[in-house]
């Protein structure tokens, strides 16, 4: 009963892996205390509204986003923690891709991302890409001499695609 163990005003850690916005608030709604997880996983959106949330602290949260981000989203939520943010998908431009992949493995790691580039990439674009990550790339857009698009249509499907993508 309530009246013999309370944790009303507790600071609450919780040490589950992979905890969600919805088990966070269940929690929160326990104390008036901090209540703080090892590690969440949830889309930009929650994990957004989770850092806005009274009593809930991402300061040292290893977060993994589960939809697509651009580097500007990826930067914000980095600034959210002083643990690793781990994304699952990206889709940006091939300039921004370079400048998220430049970012250190222990802040923000793209490395089984899967990644969709929004502008014109090469041949050595997309090979620098598929570099960064173990996840499928999607190119949406390709400009490049026609030996170097028929390289890029050659590479294994499962790591690089040009399927959908505009050829310039």
């Amino acid at each position: 009963t309530t009246s013999e163990v309370t944790m009303a005003g507790a600071t609450v850690s919780i040490t589950d892996a992979g905890v969600t916005k919805t088990q966070l608030d269940n929690v929160n709604a326990f104390t008036t205390g901090t209540v703080t997880a090892l590690t969440v996983t949830e889309d930009r959106a929650d994990i957004t509204t989770l850092q806005g949330t009274t009593g809930i602290s991402l300061a040292a949260t290893n977060i993994t986003v589960t939809d697509a981000v651009s580097l500007a989203q990826a930067e914000t939520i980095n600034g959210y923690t002083s643990g690793t943010v781990t994304l699952n998908s990206v889709s940006d431009t091939v300039a921004n891709l370079a400048t998220l992949a430049a970012i250190d493995n222990s802040e923000v790691t793209i490395a089984g991302a899967v990644i969709s580039v929004s502008d014109a990439a090469t041949k050595a674009n997309a090979d620098t890409i598929n570099a960064y990550t173990t996840g499928q790339v999607t190119l949406t857009s390709v400009s490049d001499t026609v030996a170097n698009i028929t390289s890029i249509d050659a590479l294994t499907t499962s790591e690089v695609t040009m399927a959908g993508a505009t050829v310039s």
